[in-house]
């Protein structure tokens, strides 16, 4: 079955300076901040027209189980099929010194191995670090304002080709 996935990170693409500014009560269970509206607008967009997955590279994954992380995307009126990343490759960029860019590396490797285990037929990386994979299939969001409107022409584009 045909199938699209959307690699996708939480802060700087829904978790936002507007998150930061929203009160506690609106938090997910005191905790999880809320997604900024425009960049869960355009997530529903591609989920909607693409039947996507979510393939979430966040950190947050290490934070919420899976069950949680639904939780909490619904929280975000957010409703798809949501899997965290199975690999963590935190170990292999520990020395911080040699990989002064560790995130990007280990977060560059989990896709690429995913990709090759699972070999999906379409798929887009929304992050707001600078990776090093698949730059043909990589949005690179404002950490600011994160994920918005003008960045789904060009995720648009990544999917339709």
């Amino acid at each position: 079955m045909f199938r699209t996935y959307i690699f996708l990170d939480l802060d700087g693409v829904l978790i936002t300076n507007w998150s930061d500014q929203q009160p506690i009560e609106k938090r997910f269970k005191q905790f999880g901040k809320p997604f900024n509206p425009e960049g869960v607008e355009v997530i529903k967009h591609i989920i909607d027209n693409f039947d996507a997955v979510i393939v979430l590279t966040s950190d947050w994954r290490y934070i919420f189980n899976q069950n949680q992380l639904i939780e909490y995307f619904a929280y975000n009126n957010v409703f798809a099929k949501l899997t965290p990343m199975p690999y963590d490759y935190r170990i292999d960029f520990r020395d911080k010194t040699q990989y002064p860019n560790y995130k990007e590396l280990r977060r560059s490797k989990e896709i690429q191995v995913y990709v090759e285990e699972y070999k999906p037929n379409n798929f887009v990386i929304i992050d707001d670090m600078d990776l090093v994979c698949y730059q043909n299939k990589f949005v690179k969001t404002n950490t600011v304002t994160g994920l918005n409107k003008s960045d789904l022409p060009k995720i648009l584009s990544i999917l339709q080709n």
